[in-house]
């Protein structure tokens, strides 16, 4: 049987996290004989709200409250409080945004995927606000040219802005049109809205030490796993919807996004180039 641990975090986004978890139970209840899946809720909220986890049949759901130190940081800390010890026991380690809606074939796709030196599974992330396909979020690594651009507009944002606003529409069709593919391929790094981790990856990188409150996530992680020599892939067939995209980090001015975006960029850069 594959065990499958889930690390979701919420911020004052609870009719989100109640539409996630109802998505996960029903994903899980269409594999119940060959998988077992533990929720684990990082609760970072200023404004307290309990989910009933008892009306989940398929899941064993677990909140854990913890101080807003960020979404892997909050992640990381509810995964300890359940016990780093019991990592290894599971086949995946899933961290996760709370404004997604898995697919009901979600985890019968997941336990076919291959994962001999495989870190990071990147899934299909449909936002259909934007009608945009998150992933592959990139297919080879950046260069440093194209990191210290990043870091410059992230240190003037009004030229950040402007930049996003020009350029929003090109990505979108980029990453539309890379993502049609039907078959799994090798990626650089995904989206981190859904972050799935392979049990070898999680234990090289656990506790992942993840040095910046917001932003960067694909990038450190795609780095952990390009020094672990390890694959990270994209398989369509695990189909994901950003339903409520950044319904967190939207409530951040773009001068707060730019602060945290040039903290990662600026670590990514002196760490890894």
């Amino acid at each position: 049987m594959k065990r499958i641990l889930i690390a979701c975090v919420n911020h004052n986004s609870h009719n989100e996290l109640s539409h996630f978890l109802e998505s996960v139970d029903v994903a899980a209840s269409n594999v119940k004989e060959i998988c077992e899946i533990v929720v684990l809720i990082a609760d970072n909220s200023t404004n307290i709200q309990r989910i009933d986890s008892e009306k989940f049949a398929s899941i064993q759901c677990l909140t854990y409250f913890v101080k807003n130190t960020g979404y892997i940081n909050s992640a990381q800390e509810a995964i300890l409080n359940y016990g780093k010890q019991l990592l290894k026991t599971f086949d995946f380690t899933i961290v996760s945004n709370v404004d997604i809606c898995l697919a009901p074939d979600f985890f019968k796709y997941l336990t076919f995927t291959p994962t001999q030196n495989v870190a990071w599974i990147a899934p299909r992330v449909h936002t259909p606000l934007s009608h945009t396909e998150e992933n592959p979020y990139a297919i080879h690594r950046y260069s440093k040219r194209k990191l210290q651009l990043l870091r410059y507009m992230y240190a003037h944002p009004h030229i950040f802005m402007l930049h996003k606003k020009f350029t929003h529409i090109l990505i979108r069709l980029k990453r539309n049109r890379q993502s049609s593919t039907n078959s799994m391929r090798t990626i650089y790094a995904g989206h981190g809205s859904i972050l799935i981790f392979t049990q070898a990856f999680v234990e090289h990188i656990f506790p992942f030490n993840f040095p910046f409150f917001l932003y960067g996530e694909e990038l450190y992680f795609a780095e952990l796993a390009r020094l672990a020599n390890m694959q990270t892939i994209f398989n369509p067939q695990l189909y994901v919807n950003n339903c409520s995209a950044h319904v967190s980090t939207s409530k951040l001015d773009y001068v707060q996004i730019c602060k945290y975006g040039h903290q990662a960029i600026s670590y990514i850069l002196n760490t890894y180039y």
